[in-house]
């Protein structure tokens, strides 16, 4: 249409000018000259408004896709899609969002959301074994969706949190486009950095932030306050990785998003991005990571194993020499589990689990967008497990406990849906994703194992009892930062609640409401950052009845968390 448009107006501009030459060398009529003089204005004014922002950053060429591939194509509502927003051709070449796709299921790409910032991350970490650390270099494009200038970025480099993590994440160089930049590193919590730009980057505007890094990586936890998400596990040659990489914050409202590393709960509040990661490992090592794997190559300091994301929240990788893979299929998607070889036997049945319940949420929710679904049992402490976009980790102490194994598998695998593709404010407002999540495992379970449902329903009870009477029970819409090391209460809170507060609006609006409900919320907010009236507007607009009454018992609201 541009092209077309641009042909017209040349046409236009060629005969006016004609018409123009010709009224010097010939008798015309006073109103052809007008008409021409006005038609050339018209023109000129067309031609100049037509021109595009020229981006910061040099546009690479090649691709012409854009990120409206991007999201869950399958209409669940009769209420229309968010309506996606044309990303410019050259972050789309940087992003390479062709290959990209290759993560992504056949049928479920649509559309992006309109995000404040749009953002890939070009990856290489090489990993250092006997010194427990790595050294990396990023590449993120940046396209200013907002409407405002943008005067600097604020990363987060969440392994220096000595609570969660308890490593180390050191900025060493870094770049806007081709000027060296000084960042400045946050005096008062060691996990934000922010970079200065050399000038504003204006609404429609592209730059490239260019950061070589290096961490190292806490032996066997390193704390009683780590989680075990970020470690080196002794004897098993293994590199567990969350969060590794400079992030960069999302911005909302007019400023950074940039909540506390909590004392308990999870840190990581963010918008999805496109991830290209090259892993450069010692010969013999395995890796399971995020993402579709696309090959690897043989170098003289080890094996460098590329991939890429599709839209995601997170890049997660576990790497070892120890590592080993059982691979089933589900619906599509491939399944694989890693353990060390002690578990490998256990894969089956839990990728088993894995494939019901891709299947359940699936019918209840909506397309699982990714190929594939990973599982990798490693050691962790204060967690059963831990949700990642397209893997989640299991405590490889569960493998002797079915019943707890198969709630944390069913548990992971709804957070797919609940904070993988819908985001959330999991520091303000911790409820909206794993409450939701560990009710999806209960329904689950209503289905696939009544007597375990029955079970959990009646220790989620007595637990909530139990605090509210003793006073250690708080609002179920209460930050993760409020419990403080109280990590009990914040499980009961959240998780015991949660379920409990969930199923009192199934029964209030109703089995077929409550479904529609989730499905709406899913398609209306995917790959965004929901806050939570998204979801309680859902609710009541499924019903079509007010719930405020049962919200406020359960202390849950709505507004900014």
């Amino acid at each position: 249409m541009r092209v077309r448009q641009r042909v017209f107006q040349g046409f236009v501009l060629v005969l006016s000018a004609l018409l123009l030459v010709g009224r010097a060398f010939e008798r015309r009529p006073r109103w052809m000259l007008v008409l021409s003089l006005v038609g050339l204005l018209v023109v000129v004014v067309l031609w100049g408004s037509a021109q595009e922002p020229v981006p910061d950053a040099p546009p690479p060429t090649g691709l012409h896709s854009s990120l409206v591939q991007m999201l869950l194509a399958t209409p669940l509502a009769t209420r229309p899609p968010p309506t996606p927003t044309p990303v410019p051709d050259f972050v789309g070449d940087a992003c390479q969002i062709d290959v990209q796709a290759r993560a992504m299921r056949a049928g479920t790409l649509d559309g992006v959301p309109k995000l404040p910032l749009y953002v890939c991350y070009d990856l290489f970490v090489a990993l250092e074994p006997g010194a427990n650390a790595y050294s990396g270099t990023a590449t993120l494009t940046v396209f200013n969706n907002t409407n405002e200038p943008l005067l600097d970025l604020l990363l987060r480099t969440y392994p220096n949190a000595q609570t969660l993590y308890g490593g180390s994440l050191q900025i060493t160089a870094a770049q806007v486009n081709t000027l060296p930049v000084v960042w400045e590193e946050d005096p008062s919590d060691p996990t934000i950095v922010r970079f200065p730009l050399p000038k504003a980057l204006p609404p429609h505007g592209a730059l490239r932030l260019n950061l070589a890094f290096e961490g190292r990586v806490p032996q066997d936890f390193g704390s009683p306050t780590a989680y075990g998400t970020f470690n080196v596990v002794s004897g098993q040659d293994t590199f567990v990785l969350a969060s590794w990489y400079p992030r960069l914050a999302p911005w909302r409202h007019g400023a950074w998003l940039l909540p506390p590393v909590p004392l308990t709960g999870d840190a990581l509040d963010g918008d999805v991005a496109l991830y290209t990661v090259r892993v450069r490992l010692p010969p013999g090592w395995r890796v399971a990571a995020t993402g579709f794997w696309l090959g690897v190559q043989d170098e003289p300091a080890g094996t460098v194993h590329h991939f890429v994301s599709g839209p995601a929240r997170h890049f997660m990788l576990v790497a070892g020499s120890g590592l080993v893979d059982h691979t089933a299929e589900g619906n599509g998607v491939r399944l694989v589990h890693w353990s060390g070889a002690a578990l490998q036997a256990a894969g089956t049945s839990v990728l088993e689990t894995a494939r019901q319940a891709l299947a359940f949420f699936e019918e209840r929710f909506g397309p699982y967008p990714y190929t594939e679904l990973d599982v990798v049992a490693v050691p962790l402490q204060r967690v059963i497990g831990m949700e990642f976009p397209g893997l989640f980790l299991l405590d490889a102490e569960l493998y002797g406990r079915p019943s707890l194994l198969n709630l944390g598998v069913v548990h992971e695998i709804a957070h797919q849906w609940w904070y993988g593709v819908v985001g959330s404010h999991s520091v303000a407002a911790p409820w909206q994703d794993e409450a939701l999540a560990e009710y999806s495992a209960v329904w689950f379970f209503e289905h696939h194992s009544p007597s375990l449902a029955t079970a959990l329903l009646a220790g989620y009870r007595q637990r909530v009892a139990a605090a509210q009477a003793s006073g250690r029970l708080q609002a179920l819409g209460a930050p993760a930062t409020l419990f403080g090391t109280d990590q009990e209460a914040y499980w009961i809170t959240v998780y015991d609640g949660g379920v409990l507060f969930f199923g009192a609006v199934r029964a209030r609006i109703g089995d077929e409401a409550f479904e529609t409900a989730l499905q709406h919320y899913y398609r209306q907010n995917a790959f965004g950052l929901a806050e939570p009236e998204a979801l309680l507007d859902t609710f009541e607009e499924a019903c079509s009845c007010q719930l405020d009454d049962l919200y406020a018992r359960w202390g849950v609201k709505r507004g900014e968390p």
